[in-house]
C-alpha cells in the first residue's frame, strides 16, 4: 500500500535503463513509461476494473479492517460514559446519530478508536452499535465485561453485519454532498455521515448478505485501497495500524479535528491527563 512513487537515479553509461511508474488515484489510470537507449518513451495505460459506471454518483468502499459489537440495556449510556473520550448524551438528540470516540488506559493512552451508531429504544433497552478495528474486537469485548460490574448492558459481537464506507466520487472542496439515496430503507442498518470529517462521506451498515448495490442508487463499488490512500491524503487515522493501543495519545491524533473528545462532560477512564494536557497548552 503507498501513495505516489517517484524513484530517480542519475545514470552515466549509457546502456542503461530509466524507468518510473505514477499512480493517478483520482481517475483511477496508472501510467508506466520506460525510456531506452535511444530516448523513445512507451506509453501502458490500465484502466482499474472495480469501478465501472463511470456515471454513478458515489463509490462504496467495503471495510473488512472495521468490525461490530452491540451493547444493548438501559445502563447502556452511562457504562459508555464512563469509558469513552466523547459525550454519550448527544447520541440521545435527533442529532448526531453517529459519534467518534476513543477509549483509552488508565495512563490516557489511546487504546481503541470507535464510531457509535444508536438505534431506537426497543422492548430490551437502547441499543449502540460500536464499530472497532477488527484485530481489536476480542480485546474491546474483555475491556467492556472488566468494567461492567452489575450494569444491566448486553455486550455482543456482530458477525454477520459489515461496514462499508460511501464516498462521493466528485470531490467537494469546502461543500457538503448530498447524502446517497437507498432504494430500501429496511435492508441497511444504518447510513449516517462520517463524523469524523465531511471529506469522509457516510458510512454504511448493513448485513453481509445483502449487497450495496442493491439498496444503493448511483453507486458503483471501489477498491479498498483507495478508500486508505483518500483518508490518509486528508490526515484521518484509523485502527490500530495508525493508532497503536497504549502507545498514540488522543490528542496527537488528531482527536479533537475530528469531532471525538469532550472536554466539558464528567470523568471517564485517561480523562485526567488528557484534560490537564488540554488546558495546560491552551486547546489541543
Amino acid at each position: 500500500m503507498g501513495f505516489l512513487c517517484f524513484a530517480r537515479k542519475a545514470f552515466t553509461s549509457a546502456g542503461c535503463l530509466r524507468a518510473y511508474a505514477r499512480n493517478y488515484t483520482d481517475r483511477y489510470m496508472c501510467v508506466t513509461g520506460v525510456w531506452g537507449r535511444v530516448g523513445t518513451r512507451v506509453n501502458k495505460y490500465s484502466k482499474d476494473e472495480t469501478l465501472g459506471d463511470v456515471s454513478a454518483q458515489f463509490a462504496c468502499y467495503h471495510l473488512p479492517h472495521r468490525a461490530i459489537v452491540k451493547l444493548q440495556g438501559q445502563d447502556t449510556s452511562p457504562f459508555l460514559q464512563g469509558l469513552i473520550t466523547n459525550d454519550v448524551g448527544l447520541l440521545e438528540e435527533p442529532e448526531p446519530k453517529a459519534m467518534y470516540a476513543h477509549m483509552l488506559n488508565v495512563q490516557g493512552r489511546t487504546l481503541y478508536d470507535i464510531i457509535l451508531y444508536r438505534l431506537r429504544e426497543s422492548d430490551a433497552g437502547p441499543s449502540v452499535f460500536i464499530e472497532c478495528d477488527s484485530t481489536v474486537k476480542d480485546a474491546l469485548l474483555r475491556h467492556f465485561k472488566i468494567y461492567k460490574l452489575r450494569r444491566k448492558v448486553n455486550i455482543n459481537p456482530c458477525a454477520e453485519l459489515s461496514v462499508w464506507a460511501v464516498l462521493p466520487k466528485q470531490k467537494m472542496t469546502g461543500q457538503v454532498a448530498s447524502k446517497p439515496e437507498l432504494s430500501t430503507s429496511d435492508k441497511a442498518l444504518f447510513l449516517e455521515a462520517d463524523p469524523r470529517a465531511n471529506e469522509m462521506g457516510w458510512r454504511l451498515v448493513l448485513d453481509n448478505q445483502v449487497d450495496p448495490l442493491d439498496i444503493l442508487t448511483s453507486c458503483q463499488k471501489g477498491d479498498t485501497e483507495e478508500y486508505h490512500r483518500h483518508r490518509y491524503a486528508i490526515g484521518l487515522p484509523e485502527g490500530v495500524k495508525d493508532l497503536p493501543p497504549g502507545v498514540a495519545l488522543p490528542l496527537e491524533s488528531n482527536l479533537v479535528y475530528m469531532q471525538g473528545i469532550s472536554f466539558s462532560k464528567g470523568c471517564y477512564i485517561g480523562q485526567e491527563l488528557t484534560a490537564r494536557t488540554h488546558h495546560t497548552w491552551g486547546g489541543s
